[in-house]
Formats: C-alpha cells, sequence, structure tokens
C-alpha cells in the first residue's frame, strides 16, 4: 500500500486525514523501509492509529464492511486476498490460509465480524494498545 492508497483507505473508512498526517503515518509504520506499507505494517498502523482515532463500534464495522467487498455479512479467503491485492500486498496462498486458521474461529472459511473484531482487538492487545481482547496468538503469516 503506498501513500496515496493509505490516504484512500483512511478516508473510506471515515477519517479525512491531511496530507502530512497520512505522510507522517507511512514514516512510522513503513517498518522496513520499502515506500509502501505491507499487510503486518498496515495491521500495526491500523491497531495504534485508526483505531485510536476512532474507537467505537462504527468504526470496526468500517473496517468490516471495507474487507466484506460483497457485502454478505462474512469475508470469504477470495474477498480478504482480492482486498489485499488491490491494496499492493498480496499474501501468498500459505500465508493466507495460515492467517484464516488463525482468526476464524468456528473453522467455516469465513470471517465473521466477531472474528475479525476478536483479530483486531488482540493484535491491539499484544502490541500494548488500550483496547481488551480475548488472547489469541498474533498473527504472523510466516511462522
Amino acid at each position: 500500500m503506498d501513500l496515496d492508497e493509505l490516504g484512500d483507505l483512511m478516508r473510506a473508512t471515515g477519517l479525512n486525514p491531511v496530507e502530512t498526517k497520512v505522510k507522517q503515518l507511512m514514516q512510522r509504520y513503513d517498518h522496513d523501509k520499502s515506500g509502501d506499507l505491507n499487510f503486518s505494517e498496515f495491521v500495526d498502523l491500523f491497531a495504534h492509529e485508526l483505531l485510536e482515532a476512532e474507537s467505537d463500534e462504527s468504526m470496526f464495522k468500517r473496517a468490516f464492511q471495507f474487507f466484506d467487498a460483497d457485502g454478505s455479512g462474512d469475508i470469504a479467503l477470495s474477498e480478504f486476498r482480492k482486498v489485499l491485492t488491490e491494496l499492493g500486498d498480496p499474501l501468498s496462498k500459505q500465508e493466507l490460509e495460515k492467517f484464516f486458521e488463525l482468526v476464524d474461529a468456528d473453522g467455516d472459511g469465513h470471517l465473521s465480524y466477531k472474528e475479525f473484531l476478536g483479530f483486531l482487538q488482540n493484535e491491539r492487545q499484544s502490541s500494548g494498545g488500550r483496547l481488551p481482547g480475548p488472547p489469541r496468538p498474533a498473527f504472523n503469516p510466516k511462522g
């Protein structure tokens, strides 16, 4: 995800960042200094910055709806892959399957809003955020 895509994503979730804020976020969370945010860097940014900007239920729902591209009420593996690819950070098939294995609590092959929210809360909690959530393993698709 490049600088423009990050700004577009933030606007799509209801935020209205100024260009300097988007640049600051990119610099802070582009850990590998590639000029783009990969999926892990984006999750880190989302857990620390975007959730703090608006921590109410509507923010979580907007984030979920962003990934629920077909509006079905859950996120299919193929949907998730498509959105990540459009954001410029596709996961390999193995990484995607690992992610779903960790997050899809009921094993139905789709992420419900509850499972998606649990993942976001866990990422925030495991990285020192204030939002409580059930303990679950942190997402690391490589390991």
